[in-house]
């Protein structure tokens, strides 16, 4: 297995003007507010959804996560889709209280679901479904659920500094395990545990991709911070994908820290941005 430790160099951002467009996407569940950034000039056929992340509980359209992402990308000439999928009150964290308990698995699933549905329609193409950290984690969930079902064509999946499991797995050496990994493991356990609910959806894979069955997800790019002791889930997630014959490419950005799209003057994001791009590209010459 080979990594690829992308370097932080500086990289300018597209220059086509991007429209910004808020719409509501119906679905049985209820319904999601979207926002469309649409380039003056469609230069690349395949949209992307982008999600947000902050552990299914913050954040939203404007956050920089969401807003600045879907923007530099859009500015390259693609049709980006930012989805505001339903949050679970960040207090249920910390109460076991019903009425603090809501949103939970699958509710943001089916908003992401929807939006994806709509976006395939209304651009008659395949999509790239994408993310970074929590959003990442939802959006495998999306590919590895509609790769089962195949009601819908997704061309490739963009993942950035996700957790993909309802555990951490163990470290494989690359990352020390410490008082910190301790901690965040348990975290993401009380994270995953309130977001599920129900221990039996984690059991059958649903709610984290990579207790699913890969074999028929699409190509992926995987992308983790190099200072985050979270991308244990990222590098056992993408050997799975290679071990279920998933074209993968990896990419741990040296010096940068979990959550680093959210500041998109850093050097992390000002060289990660291009790479999606390239891979995108490279994922749609290579389908033809």
């Amino acid at each position: 297995m080979r990594t690829l430790w992308l370097e932080m160099s500086m990289h300018e951002s597209g220059t086509i003007n991007v429209d910004v467009l808020d719409r509501l996407v119906h679905h049985p569940g209820g319904e999601v507010v979207v926002r469309d950034y649409l380039p003056a000039r469609l230069v690349h056929a395949t949209p992307l959804l982008w999600l947000h992340g902050r552990a299914f509980v913050e954040a939203g359209l404007h956050d920089a996560e969401s807003a600045t992402v879907a923007r530099s990308i859009a500015s390259s000439g693609r049709w980006v889709r930012a989805v505001d999928y339903r949050l679970m009150p960040a207090r249920g964290l910390l109460t076991r209280d019903p009425k603090r308990q809501v949103n939970r698995f699958p509710a943001a699933l089916d908003d992401v679901v929807a939006a994806a549905e709509d976006l395939t329609l209304a651009a008659r193409a395949p999509l790239f479904i994408g993310g970074a950290s929590a959003g990442a984690s939802l959006a495998a969930s999306a590919v590895a659920w509609l790769s089962v079902c195949r009601t819908l064509p997704v061309l490739g999946a963009i993942l950035a500094y996700g957790v993909y499991h309802s555990s951490l797995p163990e470290p494989d050496g690359a990352i020390r395990v410490s008082a910190r990994f301790t901690m965040a493991r348990s975290i993401m356990r009380r994270v995953s545990q309130y977001y599920v609910g129900d221990s039996s959806v984690v059991v059958r894979g649903q709610a984290f991709a990579g207790e699913s069955d890969l074999r028929n997800f699409p190509p992926s790019l995987v992308i983790d911070a190099e200072r985050d002791v979270l991308r244990v889930s990222g590098a056992a997630f993408q050997h799975a994908l290679r071990s279920s014959a998933v074209p993968t490419s990896y990419l741990v950005v040296r010096g940068s820290r979990h959550g680093f799209l959210k500041r998109p003057s850093s050097e992390p994001a000002r060289t990660t941005l291009p790479a999606i791009h390239h891979w995108a590209r490279s994922i749609e010459l290579a389908a033809g």
